[in-house]
């Protein structure tokens, strides 16, 4: 992956956006999408489990995941359930 120097200027933002494109388009490891840890996003656990399916992976564990803890910490299930 290239690296990128960060500082004060934002530079070229859609030059960031086809770069990051590109770069999650061709990282498809031999057991699909996640990885083999589970990490964060700020403290709340982000899901990792290894999925066949890009969209199953973002909808189950990424965007569903977020629903679910929404869901039990405030008691609002309509959003989850669209």
């Amino acid at each position: 992956m290239e690296f990128i120097q960060f500082g004060r200027s934002r530079g070229d933002q859609s030059a960031l956006g086809r770069k990051l494109a590109e770069m999650h388009k061709s990282a498809k490891s031999d057991k699909g999408y996640g990885f083999y840890v589970e990490n964060t996003i700020g403290s709340t656990p982000q899901i990792n489990t290894w999925t066949a399916d890009w969209i199953e992976f973002y909808s189950k564990h990424r965007l569903g995941y977020q629903l679910k803890l929404i869901s039990q910490r405030f008691g609002d299930s309509a959003i989850y359930e669209k």
